[in-house]
């Protein structure tokens, strides 16, 4: 029903002109075949960096520390996804106006679009890191008895409370960019803090006996490392160079015929 409903949407322009994209036509036009999978694969790359760097990561926990600090892991995540929501909701929405911009040709308005996303990404997601902070002892209560896993439990709550402005900052560029048509960006973002600094030092520590807050830390190292990534290549702006309406314009003709 939803994709229906979602295809009867597109179906019309808002002038009420009718739009009957042709696969032939799709076919037969390279340029867009081309210009789909350069958007396509990066952000099907990012997914598959991340969904195998979360494996290795649990199985650096499991095999160092045991049932607890994977069962720590589970609630954390899962009692914090709602304070991750307003986050992904800032991408989604600088998404839609960079590229709503870009489309008008207005890239300033674009970057503009994409830095007032993100400050109050920073600013919503902050008060929510303080709050969850303060009341981590009290959540991880609420959800467990388990002495054990409450040991583990409550840092790693903390831990997501500090990682939770970074986290806004990266969740809404990589969207901004990804409106613009980058996805290779946040794709090498997402292998930088998972790959570069959440694995290996996730591994280093266990392997030498730290203690599991030093695995729950180098969660905050990721999400700092791709927060920093995502603001220096938002401010580079080679997102926003080369925009071509005509092309824009050309691709939409070929694949209304």
């Amino acid at each position: 029903l939803g994709v229906y409903w979602l295809a009867r949407r597109v179906d019309r322009e808002p002038r009420g002109e009718r739009l009957s994209p042709s696969l032939s036509a799709l076919a037969s036009n390279r340029g867009v075949l081309g210009e789909m999978g350069r958007v396509a694969l990066p952000a099907l790359g990012e997914r598959m960096v991340m969904n195998v760097a979360l494996l290795t990561y649990f199985a650096i926990l499991s095999k160092g520390y045991g049932g607890a600090a994977i069962a720590a892991y589970a609630i954390g995540v899962r009692l914090l996804a709602f304070s991750w929501i307003p986050g992904l909701g800032f991408g989604v929405a600088a998404a839609t106006l960079v590229g709503q911009a870009l489309g008008a040709g207005d890239v300033a308005r674009a970057r503009q679009s994409g830095w007032r996303s993100v400050r109050l990404a920073l600013l919503v997601m902050a008060f929510l890191g303080v709050l969850v902070a303060f009341l981590r002892g009290s959540l991880a209560r609420g959800f467990t008895a388990d002495t054990a896993i409450l040991e583990d439990l409550v840092p790693f709550l903390l831990t997501l409370a500090i990682a939770q402005p970074f986290m806004g900052v990266h969740f809404t560029l990589s969207g901004a960019l990804r409106g613009a048509g980058d996805t290779m960006t946040p794709f090498m973002g997402a292998a930088l803090g998972n790959w570069l600094i959440r694995v290996p030092l996730a591994y280093l520590f266990a392997t030498h006996g730290a203690s599991v807050v030093w695995v729950w830390s180098v969660l905050v190292g990721d999400h700092i490392a791709r927060s920093i990534w995502s603001v220096l290549a938002f401010r580079a702006g080679r997102w926003g160079r080369g925009v071509d309406l005509q092309q824009i314009s050309a691709t939409r003709g070929e694949l209304a015929r």
